[in-house]
C-alpha cells in the first residue's frame, strides 16, 4: 500500500466508527421513545425519590460538562506529534484521537439515557443527546484536515 491509500483506509475506518457512534445515538433515542410509550401517563416512569433524582440529574449534567470541557485537551494530547513518529504511527495517532474523542462525545447521551431509565427525564436526554450529536459531527474525521495535519512537520526536540 502506498502512503495515500494508508491514509484513506485509516480515514475510512475512523469514519465508520464515527458513523457507528452516531447510529448508537439514534438507537438510544428509539429505546427512550419505546420506554416513553410503554409507560402510560398514569403509571409514570419508574423513578428514584425526587431528592435523589435531583442529585443524579445534577451529577449527569456536571459530568457531561466536565467531559465536554476535556475534549479539546484530550484531542491535543493525543495529536501531539513526536519527532520519532513515522507516517504510519502518525496515521494511527489520528485514528486513535478520532475514536477517543468520539467516545468522549458519546458520554452526554449515555448520561441522558440513564436519566430516562432512572427517572423518566426525557427532556434532559434529548438535550444531552443533541449535545453528543453536535460533538460527534464536529469531531468527525475530515480527510483534508488529516492530510494537512500529516503535512505539517513534527516539532524538533
Amino acid at each position: 500500500m502506498d502512503a495515500a491509500s494508508d491514509l484513506r483506509q485509516a480515514h475510512r475506518i475512523a469514519a465508520l466508527i464515527t458513523g457507528g457512534l452516531i447510529t448508537s445515538l439514534v438507537m438510544y433515542a428509539v429505546i427512550a421513545s419505546v420506554f416513553r410509550m410503554s409507560h402510560a401517563p398514569s403509571e409514570g416512569a419508574p423513578s428514584l425519590p425526587a431528592p435523589q433524582m435531583s442529585l443524579v440529574r445534577y451529577a449527569a449534567w456536571i459530568a457531561s460538562g466536565v467531559v465536554v470541557a476535556s475534549i479539546p485537551g484530550v484531542r491535543r494530547l493525543l495529536l501531539t506529534r513526536r519527532p520519532e513518529d513515522t507516517r504510519p504511527r502518525a496515521i494511527a495517532r489520528l485514528t486513535l484521537a478520532t475514536v477517543a474523542v468520539g467516545g468522549f462525545a458519546e458520554f452526554p447521551a449515555i448520561a441522558g439515557f440513564l436519566l430516562v431509565i432512572l427517572g423518566g427525564l426525557f427532556l434532559d436526554f434529548y438535550l444531552l443527546g443533541s449535545l453528543s450529536l453536535a460533538l460527534l459531527l464536529a469531531s468527525a474525521p475530515r480527510y483534508d484536515a488529516w492530510e494537512a495535519w500529516l503535512a505539517t512537520p513534527a516539532p524538533r526536540p
